[in-house]
């Protein structure tokens, strides 16, 4: 991943392995930045990743967005910018996930804030069942926890606590939540990206019928 400090270059680059085995892989990409960004575009070995998608919702800490690539390769992972601020600042996390949906993976996304608190719930309602739930936010104040069932999938520090999670939701679609806990009380954005399951890809076993030979 690469953390920008006050001036995030217009280009850059670093290498990224994806991870072997499994299938249905996508390369996803998690931005959290200060709306400076301008038009950025990003590429894993040369191949383009999809536009940056805004999340929607309330903030106040940053802008969470995400980018996707079906069936990536390993290579140099690379972003440009155009037209950005005289001061753009981000965060980018790289990760691969594999059983997921290869077109249109993303099923739906919010963001929500508080202005004062030491715990912040954001909620969305999947279309699907069993999508990867992932969350990814900012506040204030120290990170303490994530709510149950959720997993630590990064942290951070960019100039102010950074964290994510991940789990699994539920086999039928419905309303689902991600919980973040404080230290104390402090200003807090949360937002959630839910990601369509694919089952993985069957693999074919084939079983040669032995010879049979009985000496009697």
């Amino acid at each position: 991943d690469y953390t920008g400090g006050t001036n995030l270059p217009a280009s850059g680059s670093f290498t990224y392995t994806v991870p072997s085995g499994g299938s249905n892989k996508m390369l996803l990409l998690l931005v959290s930045d200060n709306g400076q960004l301008g038009t950025a575009t990003f590429t894993q070995n040369t191949v383009a990743l999809s536009s940056l998608t805004l999340i929607p919702g309330t903030i106040n800490r940053a802008y969470y967005r995400y980018a996707y690539l079906a069936a990536p390769t390993s290579g140099t992972f690379a972003w440009s910018l155009s037209g950005q601020g005289a001061n753009p600042r981000a965060a980018f996390y790289v990760m691969t996930l594999q059983d997921t949906a290869q077109t249109s993976p993303d099923d739906t996304s919010s963001v929500t804030n508080s202005a004062s608190a030491s715990s912040k719930t954001t909620s969305v309602t999947t279309s699907v069942g069993n999508d990867l739930l992932i969350s990814l936010g900012a506040a204030t104040t120290a990170f303490s926890s994530f709510g149950a069932g959720e997993t630590q999938l990064l942290t951070a520090a960019t100039g102010y606590p950074l964290w994510g999670s991940y789990k699994a939701a539920a086999s039928t679609a419905g309303s689902e939540s991600m919980t973040v806990n404080l230290a104390s009380a402090g200003d807090v954005d949360e937002a959630v990206l839910a990601i369509k399951y694919l089952a993985p890809t069957a693999t074919t076993v084939t079983v040669q019928v032995p010879t049979i030979m009985i000496f009697d």
